[in-house]
């Protein structure tokens, strides 16, 4: 099932690091992936679109909640294929 997230990060190299660090670990494959700086914040926002059911989805959610850079988790979609 694809699923999409926005997060919202500090706009660290290393941020992007450690999001990208969890999906290896966990073995999701992103399917998209947008990082943008937002015009009126010093923050950025990463738009991901992967492939997971929705335990997978919940469980990173939960574990880039715990994440230092990431400020705000909201789920898009999940819609099948």
């Amino acid at each position: 099932m694809k699923q999409t997230i926005k997060l919202r990060v500090n706009p660290k190299s290393s941020a992007l690091a450690r999001v990208m660090g969890m999906y290896v670990r966990r073995g999701i494959d992103i399917e998209h992936l947008l990082v943008e700086k937002e015009e009126r914040s010093d923050f950025s926002t990463m738009t991901i679109t992967m492939d997971c059911d929705t335990f997978k989805l919940e469980q990173m959610i939960r574990q880039l909640s715990k994440q230092i850079d990431v400020i705000a988790i909201q789920k898009l979609s999940g819609e099948s294929h």
